[in-house]
């Protein structure tokens, strides 16, 4: 792969989406268009997508049809949709639109972490910069700590600490001067729906669908959420764990209409520690990514855990709701079928 000859580039650059699909309050998106620089919006269907269930797919596959509305809307240009290995289709894209620089939400997970890895080191080849901008995260991952300077291992003390770190307010959406620009791409591509489940009601997705969905909350659920949360029989909690997920929503944007300073109403405060528990866990992960195969705690390795077929066998029973405990089963059919979509 050559560069053309950089002075003849234009003022261009890409915002590459991952878990940030949604156009309003997207720190990236705005650095991407700053300065009136043409911004090329892209998503890469990444072989690892493979491996997530069929729930999880559809609702991507939603969230990127809204995201392509979106901005179809804004521009007459849509999403470019390319399939294959980041640290491949990344600088092959950026080479074919001779583009300076690409954009990202920073991505802390492990996963993510190698994968930006890779993808700056072959940017850099090509004399292009990737920048990471924000985070999915209210507070980024590594941000809380304790006054030692070494991370938190138990959640309370890492909740108190961040509310005391505090947040941005969540910024405006690009306006009708962003300069979007397009690229030989098709639309969002149907290959990722092979596997998908039939469509419900709880997979509507997307940034508009997110955004009606947490006011709906506020006018007819929050202020009982301590209460209703507990109650399977009552519809108590938000459904934005898939908005979450997949950054069509952010944390701050739903922290900006709580009192989140653990004094307030008590429904918010207990809203926002999920929340925290949710920010604590990534910032778990960015410190100890071992952490999602092994024990955090490692005296917990002393613990017997069966790993025979006859554990496995009961293992595949619980997830696939059958185990015979109502209670039980009625939770795993309803995750599976919703993508956690009944947490928070």
């Amino acid at each position: 792969m050559t560069r053309a000859n950089t002075a003849t580039m234009v003022r261009r650059s890409i915002m590459w989406f991952r878990r940030d699909l949604r156009l309003g309050d997207n720190p990236a998106l705005l650095a991407a268009g700053s300065d009136g620089v043409e911004v090329v919006p892209v998503f890469v269907l990444d072989p690892a997508f493979a491996s997530a269930g069929a729930a999880r797919l559809e609702a991507l596959h939603e969230c990127l049809r809204s995201l392509d509305a979106s901005i179809r809307e804004r521009s007459g240009t849509g999403l470019v949709i390319r399939s294959g290995d980041p640290s491949v289709v990344i600088p092959a894209l950026a080479d074919e639109l001779q583009v300076r620089t690409v954009f990202v939400t920073r991505d802390y997970a492990p996963y993510g972490r190698r994968r930006d890895a890779a993808v700056k080191s072959a940017l850099e080849d090509l004399g292009v910069r990737l920048v990471g901008v924000g985070s999915p995260y209210a507070v980024p991952p590594g941000s809380v700590r304790k006054a030692d300077g070494s991370p938190y291992a138990v959640f309370t003390p890492f909740s108190k600490a961040w509310r005391q770190t505090g947040w941005n307010a969540p910024e405006d959406p690009p306006g009708d001067d962003f300069a979007w620009r397009g690229a030989a791409s098709s639309g969002p591509d149907e290959a990722i729906m092979t596997a998908a489940s039939p469509r419900s009601e709880m997979f509507e997705a997307g940034e508009r669908a997110a955004d009606d969905r947490w006011e709906a909350f506020v006018r007819g659920g929050l202020d009982r959420y301590d209460q209703r949360r507990n109650f399977p029989a009552e519809q108590g909690t938000s459904l934005l764990s898939p908005a979450l997920k997949w950054g069509t929503i952010h944390p701050r944007q739903l922290l900006a209409c709580l009192d989140g300073s653990g004094n307030g109403e008590r429904a918010h405060t207990v809203f926002s520690a999920e929340l925290a528990w949710r920010e604590f866990y990534a910032d778990v992960l960015f410190h100890r990514p071992e952490s999602a195969w092994h024990n955090l705690d490692e005296r917990m390795n002393a613990m017997r855990v069966d790993t025979d077929t006859a554990a496995r066998r009961r293992f595949d029973t619980w997830t696939a709701g059958e185990t015979g405990f109502g209670i039980v089963d009625a939770g795993m059919r309803q995750l599976a079928a919703t993508a956690g979509c009944t947490t928070a």
